[in-house]
């Protein structure tokens, strides 16, 4: 279906239960196959939970009075014959079975599935690109921030920085030569903010 293989209103198979939640080796077999998670979280939608606990007599009861009767004589004929403990196993599988299947309204054609994966893709992008801001703005600020210290400390001490270049550019290193520049671009922005500031005073 993901290939896109497949008419628009093709009918999804019947979804098993558990679909939703896949143990570890199912998960490495999607990946391994390189299953579309969108498409197989689309598909999922429409799983029920996978049944853990024993089912009740009464749903049992109503399960057994659906059977056709064909197959409640092949059980009892079973049953003379001594499979009991092999047909218990095979009938809470088939009960199982029946109990996880998507009802007819609810299946879904291959476009419908490919539409919501396609929603689902979109969402996930939209949720990328705002975290991806967020993290550019908390770096901005964190530069921000920490310029906004350096320039107090030039307030503070404007030799000690000035010294602190000469020392950086004299060990001809790119990497001390690039710290250098900052602090010059820091040196020069505190500078303009002095003079700025005594120009206002000034008025």
């Amino acid at each position: 279906m993901q290939n896109r293989e497949l008419d628009d209103g093709e009918l999804e198979p019947p979804v098993p239960a558990g679909l939703a939640k896949l143990s570890g080796p199912l998960r490495a077999l999607a990946d391994f196959l390189r299953l579309d998670p969108d498409l197989l979280e689309a598909a999922a939608t429409a799983s029920r939970p996978m049944i853990e606990v024993a089912p009740s007599a009464a749903v049992l009861r109503r399960w057994v009075k659906d059977l056709p009767v064909a197959d409640k004589d092949e059980v009892l004929l079973r049953l003379l014959r001594g499979d009991a403990g092999l047909l218990r196993s095979e009938l809470l599988r088939r009960f199982h079975g029946a109990a996880a299947e998507v009802p007819a309204g609810e299946v879904r054609t291959a476009g419908e599935l490919l539409a919501a994966a396609e929603d689902r893709w979109a969402v996930r992008q939209q949720q990328l690109r705002e975290r991806e801001a967020a993290e550019r703005r908390r770096r901005e600020e964190a530069a921000a921030a920490a310029r906004e210290e350096r320039l107090d400390e030039l307030a503070r001490d404007p030799v000690r920085t000035w010294n602190q270049v000469d020392e950086l550019i004299a060990t001809k290193r790119p990497k001390d030569y690039d710290a250098a520049v900052a602090l010059l671009w820091i040196f020069r922005r505190w500078r303009y903010g002095k003079v700025r500031s005594s120009s206002s005073r000034s008025r």
